[in-house]
């Protein structure tokens, strides 16, 4: 029988607005993990709720007016766990003084709010913030919540990292140093120095990592990137020290030969490139990274774009195994229609490959949309041999049905952990899933639990510890409601 809780979600759910938003999280590979990209909805509900899910579980609930501030923010860590403590006044608007917790500890984020408007000094996380990178913006708000003065980043231990001054009309002025995308004191201390007018980056640009310059170009007047350029992918690191140098033209578009490369032991290495056209279209042959590309992964992408700058095709996939020290083998790759869309049969690497996880998706794509049975198989780094380890089926719009046999993140050589359970016919979880993990030759089931209709968590679950492997065999149980976890978890080792 469903609680008055779900019957309030079934009600809700009758009439929303779901929002497909992508963002990052920490990888489970390694303890110094880069981050990869996640996809993850905001089910914005009739009584001005919203709902951050992601694979069945929700993240958080928020008021609607509190959403959007969450959008801002990249890192999925930052969604479910920050929680803004505070009051509110007769009008429903925040009043008073609010404070930021972190997994329910009090940390130093704190503000004024005046009439729901932020008021005087504040302490806000970075857009970036999360649990690997403790990084504050803080800075002063007028009386109509405008940032005003000097705003400074600073990282935990309260060292400054970086700011600049806004105007009195909330604008940027002067010399500024930002912080990278995905900055991170351990990582990634790339920052970029320059002259704001007014809101508008103008001038001479500086790109620097660990304090040493590796790249930068012009902003004309109107703020547009202009000639010579040495840019930083987005989720650049330590292990991916990846450049992209080439031209801006006059209209502030990419134009002509641009080059990737990768910075690694000491050696600055070419790794691919291309050609963009007059209007900033990637045309012909490109040999582009893979998302996700560091030491462990180095995959790369070789096919053409037409005129329209739309991928055309085939597109093979290749990976340089930097134990194996073998040659770049090709281990993948599929065809794209004229319209750029993926067609007929594809072998796709999985969102976390790397040497230790070479897992591959074989299956069909009918007009961009995946169809029938995808298998997964995934090779034995000992003894470098595939064997398939899951599979399911999509339906003819693309969305998963039925039973379905898929990795868990974090699958690696030394965590061969599987999941096995039913989505139903809108590609939602259901009912009982397993979790079993493989190790020399054994199978042995160490968790799982149930999903309700609306595909959440719901009741005990046993799980593993982000970092299960052979040597820490660690599991939590615990309780799940509507996709929440409740209460105390505890933990065990499996023997």
């Amino acid at each position: 029988m469903k609680t008055q809780e779900n019957d309030k979600i079934e009600q809700e759910k009758k009439e929303k607005i779901i929002k497909k938003v992508s963002g990052w999280r920490p990888s489970k590979i390694t303890s110094a993990s880069p981050l990869i990209q996640v996809d993850y909805e905001i089910i914005l509900t009739e009584n001005s709720e919203a709902f951050f899910v992601q694979q069945g579980i929700i993240l958080n609930i928020k008021k609607m007016e509190d959403a959007e501030d969450y959008e801002k923010f990249l890192n999925l860590e930052m969604i479910e766990k920050l929680e803004w403590k505070g009051k509110y006044d007769e009008q429903g608007q925040r009043f008073g003084k609010w404070k930021g917790y972190w997994a329910n500890e009090q940390t130093k984020l704190e503000g004024i709010y005046n009439k729901g408007q932020k008021l005087g000094i504040w302490i806000e996380p970075w857009q970036n913030y999360w649990s690997g990178c403790i990084v504050t913006f803080e800075g002063q708000y007028d009386e109509i919540g405008r940032k005003v003065e000097n705003w400074k980043y600073r990282n935990e231990q309260n060292a400054e990292l970086g700011g600049g001054y806004f105007n009195n009309d909330g604008l940027k002025i002067g010399i500024w140093k930002e912080l990278h995308i995905s900055y991170n004191e351990n990582l990634n201390q790339s920052t970029i120095r320059g002259l704001y007018n007014k809101g508008i980056r103008q001038g001479e640009w500086v790109i620097e990592y660990n304090n040493k310059y590796i790249g930068g170009g012009q902003y004309d007047f109107n703020g547009q990137k202009i000639g010579m350029w040495t840019e930083q992918i987005d989720r650049f690191w330590n292990h991916n020290q990846s450049t992209l140098s080439g031209r801006y033209n006059n209209s502030g578009m990419k134009s002509g030969q641009w080059e990737i490369y990768w910075y690694w032991n000491g050696i600055n290495k070419k790794i691919g490139g291309g050609y963009y056209n007059d209007k900033g279209n990637k045309i012909g042959q490109w040999i582009e990274q893979i998302d996700g590309f560091w030491n462990y992964n180095q995959t790369t992408l070789i096919g053409n774009y037409s005129e329209q700058g739309k991928k055309t095709g085939i597109w093979e996939i290749y990976f340089l195994d930097s134990f194996s020290n073998k040659p770049n083998n090709r281990i993948g790759g599929g065809q794209y229609n004229e319209e750029g869309i993926k067609n007929g049969r594809w072998e796709e690497i999985s969102d976390e490959y790397w040497s230790y996880n070479q897992s591959i998706y074989i299956g069909e794509y009918k007009q961009g949309q995946k169809i029938g049975v995808w298998e997964l198989i995934f090779k034995d780094y000992i003894t470098a041999n595939f064997q398939k380890i899951g599979d399911g089926e999509y339906d003819q719009q693309g969305i998963k049905i039925g039973l379905w046999v898929e990795q868990v993140d974090g699958f690696n050589y030394w965590n061969q952990s599987i999941i096995r359970g039913t989505y139903n016919n809108q590609g939602i979880k259901e009912g009982k899933w397993e979790i079993n993990w493989n190790w020399n030759g054994e199978t042995y089931k160490i968790g799982g639990g149930q999903y309700d209709d609306f595909g959440h968590k719901t009741g005990v679950w046993i799980e593993q510890k982000d970092d299960f492997e052979c040597s820490k065999k660690y599991i939590l149980e615990g309780e799940y409601h509507q996709g929440i976890k409740l209460g105390q978890w505890e933990e065990s080792e499996i023997l």
